[in-house]
């Protein structure tokens, strides 16, 4: 018979297992009540559960005897602290474990100058000031210009024919050329010895040499005999600018090299600027008519004593023409070595067999288009002139400040151009070796009549320029001039103190401003001189010139009278046909008196007469008053007769034998050429009266 529930087995084990665990449990407290207590090495002994409480107040009553005053030995003098003694928790905590800690200077200021009014603390690094131009000269010129055939962009001819007042094709232009010296190594100096007991920059921050990036023209208007506000002329439309690029925000180290590099072809000694700063340091004008436009030359620092002589008027002559010469001759010279050349040599060397810094022609200043550059847009905007530089474009966009690659150029078409401005070079130096011979033989030094050769741009006190195309025939004028160079402090804010850190934010950094010119007064496109008056006649005798169709006119009044405009129009001989040339001016002799003063023979010769004239609508206008010898002998007459007899010269019909032989060059004469306004050591030229 079967047992209800557990069996009689599972009833074994189950007691087993009881009696194994209360065995287990006897044999354990038998075990820990026979065995030692449990030790440890501690305190120098050995430590069980039952003594560490007692040994714990044993050790801490002898630490506190230990530190107790009353428990030093005798004669231990105690030292007591004043005030804290390290920095606080909440000082610990607040201060950074990298990076720089802020370093409170509690020195007096020191204000530098010379930064934006910045006041620098003691121990900031001393900021150079870097001169400005020592010299400034202006020079007015004329010329017809036809903008449609210069193959400019859409927006460039319509920003040109805006600001040259051109609104024909050709049309007749005035404008001012501004030039200045570059002292380089001035410059320098400033830059390594900046003024100040401060730090001085580290060397690595400078380069060793100035970088111009931009060149900034203020001009002043007379206005009611009043200079008005000045204004910052702008960069000339088709031409190679930095300015647009520099006032970009969030430019780089990166941005900043890419510039500097292409600005020089070599960065070496013998550096060779590229086209791109030969458009911001001598920016070549645009093709005109007459093609008269040339470099402006520095005003002669010697005494000219020409006028102590007899023979000054002819002296005054032969030193027109030398300088007229020498500026064809620089301008040629400059345009050689833009297109990788050497002027004077007739053969151009190869590419192997360049000096060092000597550019090649494919980086020089060819007559391609800036479009076709693969490195990108203009540094301005998109558009071609006439001396475009291929392939040497800023491009803004993802490629940065790199140099494009262009178009190959023609070998044979760029040697054709070397040949025929090497050509056009040594028929300049002819006619400058021509005007001094003639002014040695007239007693004068032609060393004193300024005529220098062009330096090269990286020579110290280069001659560099800048065009100011919105000019009005009959205003004043005065400029000055100031560089924007490399700034050594540009993105360096984790090297400068806080007061200081606005010095990195601008990569340019302003030089001082030059003084102001003389002021500068354009002639108008209607000029002209009285030659003769009589009294008892009541008649004069004036000279009217007139620039139109890019050449300069002239004609005789032998019977002006009193009352009566001067001037009318009248038909000319141009080549082979006659054309109408109005010669009316605003002004009408009102008054002629003799200036008895003079010399009976002057007298007689009606030289000694004085005019008055009014202006013919503006009667609120002061009345002129003109001595007739003054104006018969102006040399700015003389210059205007010779243009006119240049522009004469070009329109004879020519034979065609003489046009087949006839080298192909532009034009020598009929435009406007330069007259000369100087800075504070220049004279002033110009017409005389205009309407």
């Amino acid at each position: 018979m079967k047992t209800k529930g557990i069996t009689v087995v599972e009833r074994f084990i189950e007691k087993g297992i009881l009696g194994l665990a209360a065995v287990f449990a006897v044999a354990f407290a038998a075990m820990q009540l026979l065995s030692e207590a449990p030790a440890t090495q501690a305190a120098g002994g050995e430590v069980n559960p039952g003594t560490v409480d007692a040994r714990l107040e044993e050790q801490t009553r002898r630490l506190k005897a230990a530190i107790e005053v009353e428990g030093l030995p005798a004669g231990v003098e105690v030292l007591e602290a004043s005030g804290e003694v390290g920095p606080s928790f909440t000082e610990l905590v607040e201060t950074p474990t990298v990076g720089f800690r802020k370093v409170q200077v509690t020195e007096a200021a020191v204000d530098l100058g010379g930064v934006g009014g910045i006041t620098l603390t003691a121990g900031a690094y001393n900021v150079p000031t870097l001169p400005g131009p020592p010299a400034v000269f202006v020079e007015t010129h004329f010329d017809a210009i036809s903008i449609d055939k210069l193959e400019l962009s859409g927006d460039d001819e319509l920003i040109l024919e805006s600001r040259l007042g051109v609104t024909g094709s050709p049309g007749d232009i005035v404008w001012n050329t501004v030039g200045f010296q570059i002292p380089w190594d001035e410059m320098d100096a400033a830059m390594r010895d900046a003024p100040g007991g401060d730090r001085d920059m580290p060397e690595a921050w400078y380069s060793g040499r100035i970088d111009v990036l931009d060149i900034v023209v203020e001009r002043q208007k007379r206005i009611d005999g009043e200079w008005a506000p000045a204004v910052v002329l702008k960069t000339m439309p088709a031409r190679w600018s930095l300015r647009e690029n520099l006032i970009e925000e969030r430019l780089s180290r990166k941005d900043r090299d890419a510039i500097v590099e292409s600005l020089w072809l070599d960065r070496d000694q013998d550096r060779t600027p590229s086209p791109i700063l030969q458009d911001i340091l001598r920016p070549e004008f645009y093709a005109t008519a007459s093609d008269r436009w040339s470099a402006p030359l520095a005003p002669s620092a010697e005494e000219d004593n020409a006028s102590k002589g007899d023979n000054w008027r002819e002296i005054a002559k032969w030193k027109r023409k030398l300088r007229e010469a020498q500026k064809k001759a620089n301008r040629r010279a400059a345009s050689i070595e833009g297109l990788g050349g050497t002027p004077g040599e007739a053969d151009e060397p190869d590419r192997k067999d360049q000096k060092p810094g000597q550019g090649s022609g494919a980086s020089g200043i060819g007559r391609g288009d800036r479009n076709s550059g693969s490195g990108g847009g203009s540094g301005r905007r998109e558009s071609s002139g006439k001396r475009a530089a291929p392939g040497a474009g800023l491009s803004s966009g993802s490629g940065g400040f790199g140099a494009g690659t262009g178009t190959p150029e023609d070998p044979e078409k760029k040697k054709r151009q070397l040949a025929g401005l090497q050509k056009q070079y040594q028929d300049a130096l002819k006619d400058v070796s021509k005007a001094q011979d003639r002014l040695r033989a007239l007693g004068y030094d032609p060393s004193q009549a300024g005529a220098v050769e062009l330096s090269g741009l990286a020579n110290d006190l280069a001659v560099a320029w800048f065009h100011d195309l919105e000019v009005e025939p009959g205003a004043e004028y005065r400029y000055r001039v100031r560089f924007e160079v490399l700034n050594p402090f540009f993105a360096r804010q984790l090297d400068l103190q806080e007061a200081q850190i606005n010095l990195a934010k601008s990569m340019v950094m302003p030089t001082e401003s030059s003084s102001w010119t003389d002021t500068v007064a354009v002639p108008g496109f209607s000029q002209f001189f009285l030659t003769g008056g009589e009294v008892g006649a009541s008649k004069m005798q004036a000279e009217v010139f007139c620039f139109k169709e890019g050449r300069w006119w002239s004609h005789m009044y032998n019977r002006l009278q009193l009352g009566a405009r001067i001037g009318d129009s009248q038909r000319k001989q141009n080549g082979d046909e006659r054309v109408e040339i109005d010669f009316g001016t605003d002004w009408m002799p009102v008054d002629l008196e003799i200036d008895y003063s003079m010399e009976d023979d002057d007298i007689e010769a009606g030289q000694a007469a004085i005019v008055r004239l009014q202006h013919v609508s503006d009667h609120a206008r002061p009345l002129l008053s003109r001595k007739v010898w003054l104006d018969g002998t102006s040399l700015s007459r003389d210059q205007f007769s010779q243009w006119v007899d240049e522009a004469n010269a070009l329109a004879e019909p020519e034979s065609e034998d003489d046009e087949q032989n006839a080298p192909q060059a532009p034009p020598s004469g009929g435009g406007g050429g330069g007259i000369g306004f100087g800075g504070s050591s220049g004279s002033s030229g110009g017409g005389r009266g205009d309407r």
